[in-house]
C-alpha cells in the first residue's frame, strides 16, 4: 500500500524535484503519480509551501540584519565609555 500523504509531503517540500523523479523513486507509473497529484492539487500546495518558506527566509534575513546593527551600536557605545 502506498503512503500517499508521505509522498505528497516529499513533493510539496521540494525533493524530489519532479513528479517523474518521485514516480521513479517509489516505482509508481508516472501517469498514476501525475493523476494523483492533479486530483490532490499538489502543485498548488507546493507553490504555497515555497512562498511561505521564502517569506520565512526573508524575515530571518531582516532579523539577522537588525542583530548585526545592534552589535555595531553596542560596540560603538562601548568605545564611548
Amino acid at each position: 500500500m502506498r503512503d500517499w500523504y508521505y509522498i505528497e509531503q516529499e513533493y510539496i517540500t521540494g525533493y524530489p524535484k519532479t513528479l517523474k523523479e518521485l514516480a521513479e523513486k517509489y516505482n509508481i507509473p508516472e501517469s498514476t503519480m501525475k493523476n494523483h497529484a492533479s486530483r490532490k492539487n499538489w502543485k498548488k500546495k507546493r507553490k504555497a509551501y515555497m512562498e511561505r518558506s521564502l517569506r520565512v527566509v526573508s524575515k530571518n534575513n531582516e532579523i539577522k540584519a537588525m542583530i548585526e546593527s545592534l552589535h555595531r551600536v553596542i560596540e560603538y557605545l562601548k568605545e564611548l565609555t
